[in-house]
């Protein structure tokens, strides 16, 4: 049995871990809400645009099929892969998920004879990629949970001119999805080419447009003409598509952060319940041996 100085020293050692993981577990929570209010009004704003699509789909579907954002390579023979990781650890197996799938799309691509361009976002994932030997082409650490709309423009701007130039043929993004607090899958997503979706948001996106300058009944005018709508509107949708993966990325981190500081919070609880049942065993045992020694010595003196 471990003597009672070094139990103590050890409960002190695991209360002290228990605070960190605890307040650690807080702040996890605090950022998670705030994220999730954030990804709430990018619904609200997403769902605004694909209903304006639908207005506008049928009338401009020439256009659309056009636009070089949406135009779609009969061979892709490069392919770039943005890898979103996190900057800080504590968070459970987030970053391993992510990075299993990244390597896995990078054999396959490498296996096919196409050698994906590899942007790594966060410490973890270039740190990883660093050990294994894996060569990265671009990295960025910036792209935090404190981004906010306007920030994704330059690495949109930088991903489209890549497509737009023909350097690459497609480009795939290796994030974290949040389903439900309890669930977060990883997986690839396509951002470009850029697909609109299929399905009108409004019943009346349905309807045969009407023609310039009038509105029929349950067909919405819109002004300028359709065509020159998409010029502003694939930006946009393609900015808040690609901001709505980012905030599921951190909103997932943090989930799983909570969940493994809350685990850890656990652990240090039943840990120092099992530490002080062995220090006062262990103070016990040492008050009756000492108790013992005293009443030998007092029996020995009347000998």
């Amino acid at each position: 049995m471990a003597r009672p100085r070094v139990l103590s020293k050890r409960i002190k050692s695991v209360s002290s871990i228990h605070k960190i993981t605890k307040t650690m577990q807080w702040v996890a929570q605090s950022r998670s809400l705030k994220i999730q209010g954030k990804t709430d009004r990018l619904v609200e704003f997403a769902a605004g645009l694909e209903r304006l699509l639908g207005n506008i789909r049928e009338s401009a579907a020439a256009e659309i099929g056009g636009h070089p954002w949406c135009a779609a390579r009969a061979v892709e023979r490069k392919t770039a892969l943005l890898v979103i990781t996190s900057n800080r650890g504590l968070c459970g197996g987030y970053n391993t998920k992510i990075l299993q799938v990244a390597r896995e799309r990078i054999k396959r691509l490498s296996a096919e004879g196409k050698p994906p361009f590899l942007y790594v976002t966060g410490k973890k994932g270039i740190a990883y990629f660093r050990f294994i030997g894996q060569a990265v082409d671009k990295t960025s650490v910036d792209v935090t949970e404190t981004v906010d709309f306007p920030m994704v423009e330059p690495i949109i701007a930088e991903l489209v001119g890549m497509f737009v130039e023909g350097k690459v043929d497609a480009v795939d993004v290796v994030s974290m999805r949040y389903r439900s607090r309890g669930s977060q899958e990883p997986m690839a997503t396509r951002i470009l080419p850029f697909s609109l979706g299929q399905g009108a948001a409004d019943p009346a996106a349905k309807a045969a447009p009407a023609a310039a300058g009038t509105a029929s009944a349950g067909t919405p005018l819109i002004e300028p003409d359709p065509a020159r709508m998409l010029g502003g509107l694939i930006p946009l949708m393609m900015k808040a598509r690609f901001f709505s993966l980012l905030l599921e990325a951190f909103l997932s981190e943090q989930m799983q952060r909570t969940m493994a500081m809350t685990n850890a919070t656990e652990n240090a609880d039943s840990m120092i319940k099992r530490l002080t049942r062995e220090y006062n065993r262990a103070r016990q045992a040492q008050i009756t041996g000492e108790m013992i020694e005293i009443i030998g010595g007092s029996e020995g003196t009347k000998r």
